[in-house]
């Protein structure tokens, strides 16, 4: 069921579907009774992709290395860099370029004192899955004619 998922999502993804995730609402909103939020994760808009390429080229982290790391070396990680794997997470899900100019830190402030570790994580895995796919959908080059 998991595979089927994540396959169905990016086919999704790839047609600029939405993958839906939920953030846990506001104090206000829990007041009235709404336990969580639903967002939605897009394919990022260029501008959006290069910015989020470059705070990722940034944490200089080896994902190999990170998935087959001790517990020490992992947390280390997170300690470091935390801040920037939100703000990567809140980029994403803002897409535009002026609404992450103008909401990405607070964005990224509110997941960071509103997520648990796991569920950031989970946010940061859809986040690459999707950038991974630019990959497979980008068209192929021609070759020159000679």
């Amino acid at each position: 069921m998991g595979r089927r998922l994540r396959e169905s999502d990016a086919a999704g993804s790839m047609l600029d579907d939405a993958v839906a995730i939920d953030i846990p609402a506001p104090w206000l909103l829990r007041k009235f009774g709404q336990k969580s939020i639903r967002a939605y994760f897009r394919l990022p808009v260029y501008a959006t992709l290069l910015r989020i390429s470059k705070m990722y080229t940034r944490l200089g982290i080896d994902l190999t290395r990170l998935q087959k790391g001790e517990l020490h070396e992992v947390m280390h990680i997170i300690a470091k860099h935390g801040k920037r794997v939100s703000r990567i997470v809140a980029a994403g899900l803002l897409r535009g370029g002026i609404t992450n100019f103008l909401f990405c830190r607070l964005l990224a402030w509110y997941l960071r004192n509103h997520m648990t570790s796991l569920g950031m994580a989970q946010l940061a895995k859809i986040m690459l899955l999707l950038l991974s796919l630019i990959h497979i959908s980008e068209p192929t080059r021609p070759e020159p004619i000679s």
